[in-house]
């Protein structure tokens, strides 16, 4: 079902033989499930599998290209705006800091 629904929703991004290829295998699995031949679900599960690979590359270039154009888009958004600063003109203080812990004075008033 999930490859049914892929392949309608990004079969325009893989060539046409792979799309017959997965339609195909889909059709082969429907008909051995009809059946009763357990070796033939299996067969026919793992040719689906390795035809719907192309569906999912497709599908993963799909989602990293979105989400290459989020960030940048993101990133383009982030630096526009009144106050513009150029990483030239930010100033970084070095400084050294020490973490104190609440609980220390009270162990230490308990103590005494």
């Amino acid at each position: 079902h999930s490859t049914e629904k892929n392949i309608k929703d990004y079969g325009e991004k893989i060539s046409q033989d792979d799309k017959n290829a997965i339609e195909s295998a889909i059709s082969d699995l429907k008909a051995a499930l009809e059946g009763e031949d357990i070796d033939a679900l299996k067969s026919k599960t793992e040719s689906l599998t390795e035809a719907s690979m192309k569906l999912g590359e497709a599908i993963y270039k799909d989602s990293q290209a979105e989400a290459a154009a989020s960030a940048s888009a993101e990133t383009g958004s982030a630096n526009e705006g009144p106050g513009d600063s150029s990483p030239e003109d930010a100033k970084v203080v070095d400084a050294e800091f020490e973490e104190i812990d609440p609980n220390e004075d009270k162990k230490k008033n308990k103590d005494s």
